[in-house]
Formats: C-alpha cells, sequence, structure tokens
C-alpha cells in the first residue's frame, strides 16, 4: 500500500504521463534540428469532426492532405477543456495544476513558468505568435518569449468579443514571413478561433452544411489550405516541422453541454495532433497509443535535438514503452468558479475513463465510445486511475484580478463567474454535480448571450428567474449579468441582477450599482457609490471616470473635467472617459483638444459609436468636411433608427459641400 507521502514522491510524472524514468532530456541530433517550427491550433475542433479521424459530417481535404504528409496521432486528450489552460499546456508542458492557469478567466501563466518560445528564443529562433481570442491576450502573460503578439484589439461594447477573423490571423502569419528575409530558423504560432461560439462562418459555408460548428470547420479547412499553399510557394514547407492540433473539442449536446468547460466527457478533451516532419519523414503514419497535449512542447524540443528537462511530457516519437501503460489526467474547475458546483477531475488510461464527481462515472471507451453507459457502481474503479488523480492533488492556482471591461468581453462567450473566496472553501463532494443542473446551465448560457440583442426584456427576466432556480448568488456572476444588462439599455432588470449584493464592499460592484443608478436617474445615490469607492481606493480610475460622468449628466461640465482628466491620467485606456472629456473640453471652448480626446477614444475602441459622432461633429465644425465624412462613415454602421438617419443627414450634406 501506498501512502499519502508516497504519492507526493512518485509524482506527476510517473502516474500521469507513464514511461519517464530515466528518459533522455537532450536529443543527441533531432530529426528537425534547425528546422522553422509552425504550430498551428485550431480551437475547439473535436478531432471526429475531421476526416482524417472519420468525420462523416463535415469533409475536411486541406486538413486530411496535411494528415496524409504528417504522422496522425490517434487518441490525444486535452488536460482542460479551456482555451487559456489547455494553450499553457501546450507552450510550457506542463499540466494545469503546474502551470497554475485553470480557468480562463481570472488566471495568468507566471513570469517563472517557462515557454516554449523561451527556450527556442534564447537557441535563436525569432518567435511569433498570432492569436485570434482575446482569451489569449497579453495580459494573460501567455506572451512571453514571443519577440512578436498579435492579437485581437480589445472593445468596450459589451455585446462584442474581441475576435480575430481566420482569413485576418492567416493574412497576419503571411505577413511576418513575407517579411522575415529569408530567416531560417523561427517558431511561429498561429491560432484559429472560428470553429468557437459563436459560429458565423462565411458564404458559401454557412448554407452548405446543417450545422454551424460543421460550416466553421469547412471553413477552417479552406483556411488551412491558404496557408499551406503559401507555405510551399516560400519553400518552407517541406523544411518546416508542422504540428496541427486543437486545445479541446465541443459538447454538441453529446451529453446536454453545447459548449465546453464543465464536463470532461470524450467529446471535449479529444483532439486532433498531425506532426509533419521536415522532408517528408514518416508520412502517412498513424499512432495509435494515448497521447496528450502535455508531450507538444517536450516532442518539438526532442526533434529539434534542445534540452526539455523539468517537462513532465515525452517525445512522441521516443520509442513506445508498452510495459508501462500511460494514464491521462484531466480537469475542470469551471463549474465550481462559474456556478458554484464541484470541479471535475478524470483520468483516461487503456480504454478505461474514470470521471471523479459526486456521482462518480466510469467509461469502457473501447466498447461504449459515445460514454453513455455508466459501469458505475456496479464495476470497482481501476486503483491506478484513483492514484493518478491523487497524485496531482490541488497543485497551483496563478490568479488574477480582472477589470469590470475584461469580464463584459468575456461573458459574450458565456464566462460569468470567477475564482474567488466562496470557491476556496468547501470540498468538492459537498457540492452540487454538475449533471444536476446541466439543462438549466445550458439556458442560462445561451439567455446571457441574446441579453440587449432584442428590445424585448424577456432573456432578461429568465436569467434572473434562472439565478434563484439554480441558488446561484455568486456575487461575480450576478455583477457580469447586470453590467450586460445595463450596458444592453436595461437598467431596472440590470438592478434587479446584482440587488442582493447592494451592501458588497467589493469595488466592482459598487460601481456596478452607481452606473445603474445613474442610468435611473438616481443621481444623489450614484455620487454616493462612487464616493464610497474613493474612500477605499482614492485612485481608482473607473471611480474617478464615473464621478466625471455623472457631472456630464447634470450639465455640470467645468466639474467633470478635473475627474476626467484625472481618470485617464490613472488609466489611459478608459475609453468612456476619454469621450466624456472630450465632451467636457468642447463645453469648455477647446475643440482642439476634445479632437484629441475623441481620437483617442475611437483609437482605443472603434465601436464607440458616441465617440465617433462627437468627433464628426467637432470636425465639421472645425472645417474638416473630409475628416466629418470618415467619422460618420465609421458611425453610421454602429447605430440605427433615428440616430442613423440623423448621421445619413448630415452625411449628405458634408458630401455636398465637399463637391
Amino acid at each position: 500500500m501506498v501512502s499519502a507521502g508516497g504519492y507526493l514522491r512518485i509524482g506527476v510524472s510517473a502516474l500521469i504521463l507513464a514511461g519517464l524514468v530515466g528518459c533522455r532530456t537532450r536529443e543527441a541530433g533531432g530529426t528537425a534540428e534547425g528546422a522553422p517550427v509552425i504550430l498551428i491550433s485550431v480551437d475547439t475542433l473535436r478531432s471526429d469532426h475531421v476526416s482524417a479521424y472519420g468525420a462523416t459530417s463535415v469533409e475536411t481535404p486541406r486538413i486530411d492532405a496535411l494528415a496524409a504528409d504528417s504522422i496522425l496521432f490517434e487518441r490525444v486528450y486535452s488536460h482542460c477543456p479551456l482555451t487559456l489552460p489547455s494553450h499553457c499546456t501546450i507552450l510550457t508542458g506542463l499540466l494545469p495544476s503546474a502551470h497554475g492557469v485553470r480557468n480562463n478567466k481570472g488566471y495568468f501563466l507566471e513570469k517563472g513558468v517557462e515557454t516554449l518560445a523561451e527556450r527556442l528564443g534564447r537557441t535563436g529562433y525569432r518567435t511569433l505568435a498570432v492569436v485570434s481570442s482575446a482569451v489569449l491576450s497579453r495580459r494573460t502573460g501567455i506572451d512571453q518569449g514571443f519577440d512578436e503578439f498579435e492579437e485581437p484589439s480589445t472593445r468596450r461594447e459589451a455585446r462584442v468579443f474581441a475576435q480575430t477573423r481566420g482569413d485576418v490571423a492567416v493574412t497576419q502569419a503571411r505577413r511576418w514571413l513575407d517579411s522575415s528575409d529569408g530567416e531560417e530558423r523561427f517558431f511561429l504560432f498561429l491560432h484559429l478561433f472560428d470553429p468557437h461560439t459563436p459560429y458565423a462562418a462565411p458564404e458559401p459555408y454557412a448554407s452548405q452544411h446543417g450545422h454551424p460548428y460543421d460550416a466553421e470547420v469547412a471553413y477552417t479547412d479552406y483556411l488551412i489550405g491558404v496557408f499551406l499553399d503559401f507555405l510551399e510557394e516560400r519553400g518552407l514547407y517541406d523544411r518546416a516541422l508542422i504540428i496541427f492540433l486543437s486545445d479541446h473539442g465541443e459538447g454538441l449536446g453529446d451529453h446536454v453541454e453545447e459548449e465546453h468547460g464543465i464536463f470532461l466527457y470524450r467529446e471535449s478533451l479529444q483532439v486532433p495532433l498531425l506532426m509533419k516532419l521536415p522532408a517528408g519523414q514518416q508520412a502517412g503514419q498513424r499512432v495509435g497509443g494515448p497521447a496528450a497535449l502535455a508531450d507538444v512542447a517536450p516532442t518539438i524540443l526532442s526533434l529539434l535535438g534542445l534540452e526539455r528537462e523539468g517537462l513532465p511530457g515525452h517525445s512522441l516519437l521516443d520509442p513506445p514503452r508498452p510495459q508501462a501503460e500511460r494514464t491521462i489526467y484531466s480537469e475542470s474547475v469551471f463549474g465550481l468558479e462559474q456556478y458554484g458546483w464541484s470541479e471535475l477531475k478524470s483520468a483516461i488510461r487503456g480504454s478505461m475513463h474514470y470521471i471523479q464527481a459526486p456521482r462518480p462515472e466510469l467509461y469502457d471507451l473501447r466498447a461504449d465510445p459515445g460514454e453513455t453507459r455508466n459501469l458505475l457502481p456496479g464495476k470497482s474503479v481501476p486503483d491506478e486511475l484513483v492514484m493518478a488523480i491523487a497524485a496531482v492533488g490541488e497543485g497551483r492556482r496563478s490568479q488574477r484580478a480582472i477589470s469590470r471591461e475584461e469580464e463584459e468581453r468575456l461573458a459574450v462567450l458565456g464566462y460569468l463567474g470567477g475564482p474567488g473566496r466562496d470557491t476556496e472553501s468547501a470540498a468538492a463532494f459537498e457540492r452540487s454535480d454538475p449533471k444536476d443542473h446541466i439543462h438549466q446551465a445550458m439556458e442560462l448560457q445561451s439567455l446571457t448571450k441574446q441579453i440587449g440583442t432584442t428590445d424585448s426584456l424577456g432573456p432578461e427576466q429568465r436569467v434572473i428567474e434562472l439565478l434563484e432556480e439554480l441558488g446561484i448568488g455568486r456575487e461575480p456572476m450576478r455583477r457580469t449579468i447586470a453590467t450586460n444588462m445595463l450596458r444592453a439599455g436595461h437598467p431596472r432588470p440590470a438592478l434587479e441582477a446584482i440587488q442582493p449584493f447592494s451592501d458588497s464592499q467589493d469595488v466592482a460592484t459598487q460601481l456596478t450599482l452607481g452606473e445603474i443608478a445613474v442610468a435611473l436617474g438616481r443621481l444623489s445615490e450614484a455620487r454616493s457609490r462612487f464616493e464610497r469607492v474613493l474612500r477605499q481606493d482614492r485612485d481608482n480610475a473607473e471611480a474617478h471616470s464615473d464621478m466625471g460622468i455623472l457631472f456630464l449628466t447634470q450639465g455640470r461640465f467645468g466639474e467633470a473635467r478635473p475627474w476626467l482628466e484625472r481618470a485617464v491620467a490613472l488609466d489611459a485606456g478608459l475609453t468612456e472617459a476619454w469621450n466624456g472629456l472630450g465632451v467636457a473640453q468642447a463645453q469648455s471652448g477647446e475643440p482642439a483638444g476634445a479632437i484629441r480626446a475623441w481620437r483617442k477614444a475611437v483609437a482605443l475602441d472603434p465601436n464607440l459609436g458616441d465617440a465617433w459622432y462627437n468627433l464628426a461633429v467637432a470636425l465639421k465644425r472645425a472645417g474638416d468636411r473630409k475628416g466629418a465624412v470618415r467619422a460618420l462613415e465609421r458611425y453610421l454602421p454602429l447605430v440605427q433608427g433615428s440616430e442613423q438617419a440623423r448621421a445619413q443627414t448630415l452625411l449628405r450634406q458634408l458630401r455636398r459641400e465637399s463637391f
């Protein structure tokens, strides 16, 4: 019998990624030494929706062509069904419990955690990342080691998520390679986000497929073809080491979950992995043994002949060790941190998949690949699976504070909660099982994405009902929902959602309550809440901005201005403060200063309609008719109804005056 102390000494490397004892940490002359390295990650791509893996609902001819030139790994599993933790694993070779990033929201990769880009950079590789989702923004720390890092521009508007379209991301990668001056040694990380919700494939793909997810997969396949053709034209394809993979899958309703993050079933964990070696080495091979995303970094390092010291995974091209069958660990804290339910952990060994939950599950993946028949309690759980989960333990949690703006952006993808004090105390088995609430959770996720998309208050009212039904009193979640309702122009349901926390000491909650009070015309209450925040934190930039905007609503422009100036001095990224400062300066007879402020606002947020309109009017008055026309042209797509008609009238007038 192994003691608890023994688990700690045995460690993750022996139980989770078996067969590592005594393995070399440096390859003598890797088979891809000095080769360019291209890592392509297609977010949310299920392996069974790729033709080379047996897909029937969608065809992926360009990915299949890459597979024919590659080694295809048939059984590859993610350690977490969430974008940020999984990509941190891909780029560090560490499990989430080791690198500390456990969820998309409220976590960051610490500087002391070494990335693949840092390892390659030290050996003379130039490094570039093109990421297509704000979930992988610089603020998460995932950019460390990259010489250049392309990410989506952030937007303040609540109903817009910062995402780069796949065609734009491919163009950015091509542009970088075109400007590389024949650089031989480079590492390019290209991340495509299109198969992630919201599904919005362009035509003709949207019309050609029954499910919008498959339309996105087909479109992404086309983009992969465009990029690979470019590599061929540049003479890079044959000599490059190309790794194609996904970070996690998608539920698509197989176990009720439509998207991903809550459950640990195979549809969310199993991903494609193709590895094309230089000069067509081992092309067309298929490897049936289990593999994990933690193996990607050590495999790349091994192929390049570089050290892989400290990484628990092993090179996928190492000689197999059949005497030591692997156990692969996965986890999700999403249900815990968003809804207050139990976290989930799982272990896969051979054909057996054990999911540790308040009502545990055990599946035989060979006999039941859809995981429809739970073998518990009739069958005992293999000891190796229980020990593997115990060996990981609680691990690290590298948490960070996030802004309310970031909360709003992530809410569009359904991320409403986040790590907090109320998720750190009770043991997992004292919490409810996510399976008991999954139908309501899916309805809640769907409705929160509809907030503000229509004039109806139906989604908002049902969201509040669901919060009560689920017993969710979590402050971060309610605050996020309230903020989105407010941004959508519905302050009364916003107040109802956040009302249980009206006496909270949390600064973000008090700011939200104050902003709701402004929208409801309760200006003295709003001022009281903003002053309360400033007593706690006198340099809170958002409180200064909110106080300035409060004075603007009262027509007290002179009093508003110092508050807004202080706000942008404390945080130059506050778009609403720049817009408000422009108003205050214009009213004070300083048009040049107002124009500068509004230009700053729209540079930070190209979707801030008020600032575009203000800028257009100011430029017209300053005699810059062409500039005013350009500003109105940017404003028009952002509005509708009477506001759009007003802008169109002004635009026609400006165009007549320009000729």
